[in-house]
Parts: structure tokens; sequence; C-alpha cells
């Protein structure tokens, strides 16, 4: 996203390592004080930790599919607040590649890929959704780990988000702004 929009806007990711809905709540309000008047768009990928299946023993980042819901709407709703303006777009947690990801299972984590597909109807935010876009792939080819996309993973998304921005607001796209001069 940095390179398609160079010149044109700033970027910056805010993806944090191992992240749920529930944590990332924790640091929105601290995201949206920070940039909200300056956020023209805002992604959210998140659901993936969400819907894990946790091993024994280990530290909880599994949540509840209906707490998940909550939590993508109540962030859905506090950016719309900080700034109506504000462009959003989710984007649906990922399949997994279960011969490497034992406690990930698509059979979990479609259950919040389908709620992001309902708040996207709902709450009128367009959506990029990669079950979709991996269709047909070839999974040793999307992962690095059987969870985080590789090259072509990152770049099968890119182009979804491409695809929904000239859908929704074609106005956003780099050859439609002005350079920016800061």
């Amino acid at each position: 996203m940095a390179n398609y929009y160079v010149r044109k806007q700033d970027v910056l990711n805010r993806g944090f390592a191992g992240y749920t809905t529930d944590d990332t709540l924790q640091i929105l309000n601290s995201i949206l004080i920070k940039d909200s008047q300056e956020l023209s768009l805002i992604t959210i990928f998140l659901g993936a930790n969400d819907a894990v299946i946790d091993p024994p023993n280990s530290n909880s980042h599994f949540v509840e599919l209906d707490e998940y819901i909550d939590n993508i709407r109540y962030m859905i709703h506090k950016i719309k607040d900080s700034n109506s303006q504000t462009r959003i777009i989710l984007i649906a947690p990922p399949p997994v590649d279960e011969r490497k990801e034992h406690y990930r299972k698509n059979s979990s984590t479609i259950n919040y890929r389908n709620a992001c597909l309902d708040l996207s109807k709902d709450l009128n935010v367009p959506i990029v959704d990669t079950w979709d876009l991996f269709k047909g792939k070839d999974e040793n080819l999307l992962y690095t780990d059987g969870l985080h996309l590789n090259k072509l993973g990152n770049d099968l998304v890119f182009e979804g988000l491409k695809s929904v921005i000239k859908q929704n607001w074609p106005d956003f796209q780099p050859k439609m702004l002005k350079n920016l001069y800061r």
C-alpha cells in the first residue's frame, strides 16, 4: 500500500503480532486520538488469533464469536465517531494451512470470516474476502508458516484492497489524488 500511494497518502501500519480483537480494543483509543483527523482509510484485519483453538496450558487467545462480532462492531462505530470521513475496509481472516497450524482450524476460522461478511453488510462497510481470493490456490504458496501470509498471499490481499477501493471510492485511487507535499 505504501508504494501504491507513494506521494499521495502516508501509509501507516498498525499491525500488532498476536493481537486479538480484545487486545486491539485496549489500544484503539490511543491510535484514534493520535491519528483520527488525518485517517483517510483504515483496514481492520482481525480474527485469525480470535479463532485459535488453544493448546492445553497456554495463555488463551481465543475470543468467543459473539464477543468478536461485538468487538469489530464497536471498532467500526468508534472509527466512524472519531472521523465520519474515514473509509473503512474489513479484511476477513484468511483460511489456514491446517497441516502446519495444529491449533488453528478452518472449521473455526470460517465462522469468523462469515461474521465479517455479515458485519460488512449490516454496517455497510466494504470487505476483502480472503477466502474468495485464496480459493483454488495451493496453500503451500500462500503462507510462510500456515498462518502468516508470504509475498503471494500479501499480493492477493493487496489486489483485493485495490479492487474494493476502486469499486467503493474511485476518487481515492492514487491516480485520482493530488501529490502530497509535507
